[in-house]
């Protein structure tokens, strides 16, 4: 029972990369939207009894939440650790709040970057930002806050990754994380073929034996096993959107070109219990794990679908060219 909470505390951002997966242009339909802290406190009130262990908070961009000091009060208030999900581009601002005021629950930031050189990360993140996370790194070494660094890998930077574990083993983080990029109707022209991925995969075997005093991680990669299930399958891991609605899977909230937009909606926590919407959160995942047996079964199941993450793609048609 959910080990991670990932939080979507605000559907603001201000970014807009190319291959980001997340509907920034319009904000799901909705126009801005931050997460009642109210609703928050009240969820983390009900996980106490599951043993959770750490709340991810992701957005957009989280320290855009309109109370931002309101949203670290209500963490503080659970005894649960947590981790704050940032593109560090007001970084310098927003990091005060956590020297003044965050516990040793507080567990770090985790800083998006897609490249070792600006040429590579500004043409996908937004002129500039590569200056402003570097900077972000500096200030969060200096103030003593750990942070990791994650890495969206696709055609732009897969040529690029070992510049990036050595810029961010020099910066001082704690981890490096990789991700394979999801696909959406914007971004085909960046997603790697089966044989890059292949590649990436020796890549991270190398950057682990060299960085060896950092965590280093790759998460997006087909399985030879096409009925493994990822952990919001294993309900180790739910989501909470902007909305406060329960999602099959945090990657899934507000996916860009989704024909399915609300297709993975399990729950209204405005309304519903935690405990009755994650009893709802099994029996969706019972149907789809029956689902995918069948289309198994009869060898519908493509190459790409041995991902699962992009079997959860086409499955909830987020991705209107996958057809599932």
């Amino acid at each position: 029972m959910p080990e991670i909470i990932v939080v979507e505390a605000t559907n603001r951002c201000n970014l807009n990369c190319r291959h980001c997966n997340k509907n920034i242009n319009d904000m799901g339909g909705t126009g801005p939207v931050d997460i009642d802290l109210r609703l928050l406190d009240h969820i983390l009130e009900q996980t106490e009894p599951y043993k959770t262990r750490i709340v991810a908070i992701t957005g957009g961009e989280p320290t855009l939440h309109s109370d931002w000091e309101g949203l670290i009060a209500v963490m503080e208030r659970h005894d649960i650790d947590y981790t704050i999900t940032s593109n560090g581009q007001n970084f310098k601002e927003a990091y005060k709040l956590i020297v003044q005021g965050a516990s040793q629950r507080f567990r770090g930031f985790a800083f998006s970057i897609d490249g070792a050189t600006a040429e590579t990360n500004d043409a996908i993140r937004g002129e500039g930002s590569f200056a402003k996370v570097k900077e972000a790194f500096r200030l969060a070494r200096m103030h003593g806050i750990p942070f990791s660094v994650q890495v969206v890998v696709g055609t732009f930077n897969i040529n690029e990754l070992e510049q990036i574990a050595k810029l961010a083993d020099e910066a001082g983080a704690l981890e490096l994380n990789y991700t394979i990029m999801k696909p959406t109707l914007e971004n085909a022209q960046y997603m790697l073929s089966p044989a890059q991925i292949d590649e990436v995969e020796k890549q991270i075997d190398s950057i682990r034996e060299a960085h060896k005093r950092m965590a280093v991680t790759l998460a997006g990669t087909k399985t030879r096993y096409p009925l493994s299930v990822c952990r919001p399958q294993a309900m180790s891991m739910i989501g909470i959107d902007c909305h406060g609605h329960l999602r099959f899977c945090p990657d899934l909230s507000n996916y860009r070109g989704a024909a399915g937009a609300d297709s993975d909606i399990v729950d209204d926590l405005n309304t519903t219990p935690l405990q009755f919407a994650l009893k709802e959160l099994s029996n969706k995942i019972n149907k789809f794990c029956r689902s995918k047996i069948d289309w198994v079964m009869e060898g519908n199941l493509t190459s790409s679908e041995h991902d699962p993450c992009l079997y959860c793609v086409s499955h909830f048609n987020k991705y209107e060219c996958m057809e599932v």
